[in-house]
């Protein structure tokens, strides 16, 4: 018998694979660079990063996209995935892994497969990735790493134990990608620079997800809405997109929004669903609701004072939620006093329910319970160090608590912290009331049972509809006090003090709503019933009486508030002293009474002597005081004192802008105020513009209907009236013409008592030069309206554009926004142009754009093959100079500033153009002299009655497709960030504003530039001698390095095409408050002023002959010269492209000479002709001339 041999098996290792459970996901979103942050980290050495965030959040989403681009990148690299929720489940992950690789020893029970796999994977020599998903619970990683074993401590040789995060190998040839919920757990296993925190989805990839799981269902505005509702989180949105799918055709997207909207139940309802996701592990929930409460219910397992901390803080509005209201679970209040009118108010301290007290926590208690919540990506910090959460981690919190019989008790704990905390809503109080409002909003759906938690959310709500009627808003002023006054009347009774109280707040919230009548049954029951139990000389009842006088007066019933107050402060001033701010309320208001019955002495004398009373007790910006100062300039205005009363009214708005806000009752009382000054004066633009801002602001804030807006309303159909019929002789013709500020300024006639003088030749587009004929018959100062004048002096550009920034721009140029927004040029706010000025003004410096001189001179070659191209197909026809001069301003435009190329021909097809659209702006210039209102009428007629009106449409909407994604590449960082638009992003301007700015970029640099270098050329064609002498210089130097902007000739051929371009004729500017001294003329503040600068660039004391176009004058350029040549104006507000365009000037007019393609060209005219609008224009559009066939 033949001996057995021995046969040695070797078996084959197997192939590289991956173990991930789950299929790749055909609608998977991309979100930016979260996937490239995780390959930087994890394709370094040993690499290792953790996705971190809010269960539901899309980790696990993210590893699984990951593990699939790693594969298909590198099919030799293993991929492991080990669910790591619990020890026993990332232990059968560790066999698992095991199995896969076929690791020897794997099958011996007594084996630590922790360390098998561990050592198998440091001494690996194939590359390979390890995804530890759901590593949640920072204390599993400290167990010890052989399970299998039951035991802790010691090992099978007697060895300590090892942690299951010491076998996770620091491997050259492998990385670790870990998600979790928590920071403390993903800090055990990666560095913190490692961690990738994963918010919710952006909009764009919310909407992404919902169009691949709906499809067409999820077209429309609906989507958005209800990705916002579930806060973009991608969990909630897949639910929602798996719900309405299942139920289609007869659910829709706006169902299941309108459903969601609903109630909280129905929300909660919704969110339980389970269905939709595929790929989320068998013990993970589908559910965002119950996902949530897992967690919810570990940290109550770990650290029950954190899950207290939740709790409150799930009934508070998600934003904003301050610290005092959590470390302080209850407190003595800051009381609730009266509702006197505007000034005074009793503090009362409110006791303490020591039954319900939490026990403030320790600082570090409490900040190591905040950390566990932010750990788990349930509570964030805002930049004003306030607590934020998502809204529905709130509701799936409340519906845990509820379950649990829990609610009750946490909504009283919320209600008792914010009413202790929300103070009266008087003036002094705004900025906490303006931080503590939305979470009293929060409270008004948050209504507790019994007695004494109905009585504090009473007492909330109280102080809330408090400061809401002294903030102006009716709505929330009303709801608010009515549901104070209904609480009270029920748990308090009908004569309890506190529900008197609330019912004279109702009382005043229906008088600022304009309900009089109830108002007023209101008061008068509180009157009655005060006096019966407080007696008719307590304060309240005091009060009472004062608000009744106040509604009587809003009613026009004169004698009865006059008793009524007189009665009043005759008690205050015995009770509470003359300068008690109630007292001085009192007589505020009796003032105002005087006055609306003519009583101008009597109601002067009694205001001044309020206004010194309460700047000394109250302070000067006190609203209070403010509403006395506009009082008195009411008083004024009557008198016809309208000098005095421009300026309290002035200063009263400024104030009350800063104060109260731009939207307050009362800063729209004093804008109204202000316009009624203007009106009476004939300044009716001024106070149109003013009436009109009043009216749509109080549509708004106080409805259609108030009687404030129908009294606004009223005031714009008299101005209105006086702007289009006259008025009487009296009122139109007679202040003009003899009591005016500017009544000795000579000018025309009709021009002194109407702007439609000025209008009208604007609009024919001669204005400019009929104001050059009154400058030559009157002298340097010119009236050209009843408030605008024009001067013709150098020394005016000083004051009027330079020193201390100039004046401040008119309203005329908010005309010229783009897209709805101000832009550099358009603004009259210096600091909103200077944030942008100063971000993109590195790319217009001299060195920077002699830097990138290859550019610009690449695009000037371009442009003169383009004009010797036409000169050479005319055959003897017309040559445009513009338009070829307006292209070669836009390429450069795309290749210096935008970095980005025009998507279309800048020659090509018409609709592409931009040039219809350029030629469309340019005509917009004939109106800008209307009001904003008329603007607003006749533009769009304008535009109707344009003959190439679908073409310049369509060039517009390429133009605005273009000016859009401008901004959008630099976002997605695809673009140069040196660029136009890349410097405004990075100093954070929105992107539609980018937008606008780049379109307004465009509109100055192509068509300034277009009409000067073609202005210039043209003047160079019609003279050979000057043509010559130019040349010859330009080739004399061919080759030397020389700055052109040196050569003398050329600089003079320049300079003269500055000064008889038609740019540019007034820049109007308004005078400020304080009044301007000019020529021994004093020009009000208001008044229109404005430099007439081609008279400075004709004048013939200054330039010898100057309607001739003669370069050698700059050869001995005296200081006159050049002192007024100033074609892009001058001061900070001077056109930000001055020496871009001053470069492509000196190089294309240079190149034009040197390549001689002016030789033999002649002008068809003797001049070029011009619309003098405030953006100059050449009639037709074009500058030709003609080579003649030879």
């Amino acid at each position: 018998m033949w001996p057995l041999a021995l046969v040695t098996v070797t078996l084959r290792p197997p192939k590289p694979s991956s173990t991930v459970p789950f299929r790749r996901d055909p609608d998977f979103v991309d979100r930016g660079s979260l996937l490239s942050r995780v390959d930087e980290r994890c394709s370094q050495p040993a690499g290792r990063a953790a996705l971190v965030g809010l269960g539901g959040v899309g980790k696990s989403q993210l590893a699984i996209e990951y593990t699939y681009r790693t594969r298909e990148r590198s099919p030799d690299t293993w991929v492991f995935w080990v669910h790591a929720s619990n020890a026993a489940r990332f232990e059968q992950g560790y066999r698992d892994l095991a199995d896969v690789v076929k690791i020897a020893g794997r099958e011996d029970p007594k084996a630590n497969t922790f360390k098998l796999v561990h050592d198998w994977l440091r001494g690996c020599g194939e590359t390979w990735l390890l995804i530890l998903d759901n590593v949640d619970d920072a204390d599993l990683l400290s167990q010890a790493g052989d399970a299998s074993q039951g035991g802790q401590g010691t090992g099978v040789d007697g060895e300590l134990q090892q942690p299951i995060s010491a076998f996770l190998p620091q491997s050259q040839n492998g990385s670790i990608l870990v998600t979790s919920r928590t920071q403390a757990a993903a800090l055990k296993l990666v560095e913190e620079k490692d961690m990738i925190a994963v918010e919710p989805m952006a909009e764009s990839h919310a909407l992404a997800l919902f169009e691949k799981k709906l499809g067409a269902m999820s077209k429309g505005n609906r989507a958005a809405e209800l990705a916002v509702a579930l806060e973009f989180m991608p969990l909630a949105i897949v639910q929602a997109a798996a719900y309405i799918s299942q139920r289609a055709p007869r659910y829709s997207l706006q169902r299941y929004l309108e459903d969601f909207r609903k109630s909280d139940r129905k929300k909660t309802s919704l969110l339980d669903y389970e269905g939709g996701h595929l790929r989320r592990d068998w013990a993970a929930k589908n559910s965002i609701i119950v996902t949530w409460q897992i967690s919810f219910e570990h940290i109550r397992q770990i650290r029950p004072s954190a899950a207290d901390l939740l709790s409150l803080m799930s009934f508070f509005d998600r934003q904003g939620i301050p610290e005092a209201l959590l470390r302080t679970r209850a407190g003595s209040g800051n009381g609730h006093g009266s509702q006197e009118e505007r000034d005074e108010h009793d503090t009362e301290e409110k006791g303490e329910d020591d039954n319900h007290r939490v026990s403030e926590r320790s600082d570090d208690e409490f900040e190591d319970d905040m950390q566990i919540l932010r750990d788990y990506s349930f509570v964030s910090i805002d930049t004003n160090q306030a607590f934020e959460m998502h809204s529905l981690v709130q509701l799936a919190t409340r519906k845990w608590l509820e379950a649990n019989g829990q609610l009750e008790t946490w909504k009283q704990c919320y209600i008792r912290n914010l009413s202790a905390e929300f103070p009266i809503g008087e003036h002094e109080n705004w900025t906490q009331c303006q931080v503590l409002f939305p979470h009293a909003k929060s409270a008004v759906t948050q209504r507790p049972s019994g007695d004494g938690s109905l009585s504090e959310w009473a007492s909330l709500l109280y102080n809330a509809a408090w400061y809401t009627w002294k903030k102006g808003n009716i709505t929330e002023a009303v709801d608010l006090s009515e549901r104070a006054m209904k609480t009270r009347k029920k748990v308090l009774g009908p004569e309890h003090e506190e529900t008197l109280r609330s019912m004279g707040m109702t009382g005043l919230a229906y008088s600022l709503g304009g309900r009089w009548k109830e108002a007023v049954e209101l008061q008068v029951q509180v009157i009655e019933t005060m006096k019966r139990v407080l007696g008719e000389e307590h304060p309240n009842t005091l009060t009472s009486m004062n608000n009744l006088a106040s509604i009587y007066s809003k009613q026009g019933r004169w004698t009865e508030a006059e008793e009524l107050q007189v009665q009043v402060i005759e008690i205050k001033k015995r009770v509470r002293g003359e300068e008690h701010p109630s007292t001085l309320t009192s007589m505020n208001n009796l003032a105002l009474i005087h006055w609306n019955q003519g009583r101008w002495t009597e109601a002067e004398e009694l205001q001044v002597q309020v206004i010194e009373r309460r700047k000394r007790v109250l302070g000067e910006e006190h609203p209070g005081r403010l509403t006395s100062i506009a009082n008195l300039a009411s008083i004024y205005r009557n008198q016809g004192r309208w000098i005095e009363a421009e300026e309290l009214d002035v200063q009263v708005i400024e104030i009350s802008k800063r104060v109260l806000g731009e939207e307050h009752p009362d800063t729209l009382t004093s804008i109204n105020n202000l316009a009624s000054t203007y009106w009476i004066q004939g300044r009716w633009t001024e106070a149109e513009e003013l009436q009109v801002q009043v009216i749509e602001t109080g549509k708004k804030v106080l409805g259609e209907e108030h009687p404030e807006t129908l009294t606004s309303i009223n005031n714009l159909a008299f101005i209105l009236k006086s702007q289009t019929y006259g008025g009487s002789f009296g009122e139109r013709m007679l202040p003009r013409l003899f009591f005016h500020p500017l009544a000795s300024v000579p000018g025309p006639l009709l021009a002194k008592v109407t702007s439609f003088w000025h209008i009208y030749h604007t609009y024919q587009g001669n204005d400019s030069s009929l104001v050059q004929k009154l400058h030559r018959k009157h002298g340097k100062v010119v009236r050209i309206g009843p408030n605008t004048v024009a001067i013709a002096d150098r020394l005016a550009v000083g004051p009027i554009y330079v020193e201390r920034g100039g004046f401040m721009k008119t309203s005329n140029y908010h005309h010229f926004y783009v897209d709805g927004f101000p832009t550099i040029f358009s603004t009259s706010d210096p600091a909103y142009r200077a944030t942008r000025s100063k971000a993109v003004a590195p790319l217009f410096s001299v060195a920077a754009i002699r830097r990138e001189s290859n550019l610009i001179s690449t695009c000037v070659e371009r442009f003169v093959q383009r004009l010797q191209q036409s000169r050479t197909s005319s055959e003897g026809g017309p040559v445009d100079l513009q338009e070829p001069a307006r292209l070669l301003g836009f390429e450069v435009m795309n290749a210096y500033l935008f970095r980005h190329e025009y998507p279309h021909k800048v020659d090509g097809a018409r609709e592409k153009s931009i040039i219809p659209w350029l030629n469309a702006f340019v005509d917009s210039g004939q109106l800008f002299y209307f009001s904003k209102r008329w603007f607003g009428f006749f533009l769009p007629k304008l535009e109707r009655w344009r003959p190439q009106k679908d073409l310049e449409r369509k060039s517009a909407e390429s133009v605005h497709e273009f000016t859009l994604n401008l901004p959008a590449v630099v976002s997605d960082g695809s673009e140069n960030s040196e660029s136009y638009q890349g410097r405004l992003h990075q100093h954070g301007i929105p992107r539609d504003q980018i937008a606008a700015e780049c379109k307004d970029i465009m509109f100055a640099g192509v068509h300034s530039f277009g009409a000067l270098l073609a202005t210039t050329l043209w003047y160079l064609a019609r003279d050979s001698a000057i043509h010559d002498r130019l040349q010859n210089e330009i080739l004399e130097h061919r080759g030397a390095d020389v700055d052109i902007q040196q050569l003398p000739y050329l600089s003079g051929v320049v300079n003269e095409g500055f000064r008889m371009a038609p740019v540019i004729a007034r820049l109007p500017r308004v005078v400020p408050r304080s009044g301007w001294h000019f020529d021994g003329h004093y020009f009000p503040s208001g008044t229109v002023v404005s430099v007439a600068f081609p008279q400075l660039f004709f004048d013939p004391e200054v330039y010898q002959d100057p309607m001739i176009f003669r370069p050698e004058r700059w050869e001995k350029a005296s200081e006159e010269m050049q002192r007024d040549l100033i074609p892009f104006s001058v001061g900070i507000r001077q056109c930000i492209a001055k020496n871009l365009a001053t470069a492509e000037l000196f190089m294309a007019v240079k190149q034009v000479a040197e390549w001689d393609v002016l030789r033999g060209a002649e002008a068809l005219d003797d001049k070029i002709e011009t619309y003098e609008w405030f953006n100059m224009a050449v009639k037709g559009n074009r500058i030709d001339l003609v080579w003649p066939k030879e």
